[in-house]
């Protein structure tokens, strides 16, 4: 029974794998500073189990997709870039808004836009939300004012031009 898999910095290159959705009892996946390309695979949602997710540094392009919603025990997700490596693209889905474990976000410098989604407000748990340098534009919603846990908040360039 694999639990956690720790493959940062092992010069990775290719597509993720779909076959991720074979390990359910997963609870930590670090694929963080490697050459992975590509999506994120819709099937990560089938991991239930999983708490902490670094796919940090790495070269992913394509959208977020709305299945990190299943992940209901997920504490932590970090995607941060390379400067010239991830870069996601589209709205930051909604459904995020479902994890209220979460604790730490880092989706800082992609291309990510739209308006910030309402929903987000639902992530009870969370101190840290990093979201700068991306595309948002908008209101930062009011519902980001329930986040009681809340201690670091980074929307730096973005067109968000009103506040809480």
């Amino acid at each position: 029974m694999v639990i956690g898999i720790d493959l940062q910095e092992n010069n990775l290159s290719g597509r993720f794998p779909t076959q991720i959705q074979y390990l359910p009892n997963l609870i930590d996946l670090d694929v963080d500073r490697n050459y992975i390309i590509g999506s994120i695979v819709s099937e990560i949602g089938l991991l239930s189990n999983l708490e902490h997710l670094s796919f940090s540094r790495n070269f992913w392009t394509g959208t977020i997709p709305t299945e990190f919603g299943e992940l209901s025990k997920l504490k932590s997700l970090d995607a941060a870039p390379f400067w010239t490596g991830n870069s996601f693209t589209g709205i930051l889905p909604s459904e995020l808004g479902q994890l209220s474990n979460l604790f730490y976000v880092d989706l800082s410098r992609h291309a990510l836009n739209g308006t910030l989604p309402t929903e987000l407000g639902g992530m009870s748990a969370l101190k840290e939300l990093h979201l700068y340098q991306n595309n948002f534009d908008g209101t930062i919603p009011s519902e980001l004012g329930l986040l009681s846990s809340l201690l670091d908040l980074e929307l730096g360039v973005s067109d968000i031009f009103d506040m809480i």
